[in-house]
């Protein structure tokens, strides 16, 4: 559960070190980097190796190997496009000062593609995470 709940937070994008993994999951930093080691190890994690003098300052920071990261660009061009035509439509209802058939028109269509494209974006990290723990379990094997 605990290599699920890393790379949940790692898929998601950053960097993070094994004192801050193991704050914001609520673990305990030896399992953590216990943990963080078995991906590297696979491959699944990548990790910056600081300065002779930055290790102990800062610490390593490890982050997902960027072929697993999902490829979510063209979903968030489609959320941009969608949110400026749901604003594009509320400007028109504040000019105009009435919710007409031309407003409503663009603004229904608006809303039903920003909730597609959030819940796209959001499956594509499922998947890429879906993707990655398969990917452990036939290298486990």
């Amino acid at each position: 559960m605990s290599e699920r709940e890393i790379l949940a937070r790692l898929v998601y994008g950053g960097k993070y070190s094994t004192p801050q993994l193991a704050k914001m999951l609520k673990l305990s930093p030896s399992l953590v980097e216990y943990h963080l080691k078995k991906l590297v190890e696979m491959d699944v994690v990548k990790v910056t190796n600081p300065s002779s003098g930055g290790v102990r300052q800062y610490g390593r920071k490890y982050y997902l190997n960027p072929k697993y990261q999902p490829r979510t660009a063209r979903t968030l061009l489609l959320t941009a496009a969608t949110f400026f035509f749901i604003i594009l439509s509320i400007v028109f209802t504040i000019t105009y000062n009435s919710l007409n058939l031309p407003t409503l028109l663009l603004l229904f269509p608006s809303l039903l593609g920003a909730f597609y494209t959030l819940k796209r974006y959001r499956q594509q990290y499922s998947d890429a995470l879906n993707n990655i723990l398969a990917e452990i379990s036939k290298i486990s094997k």
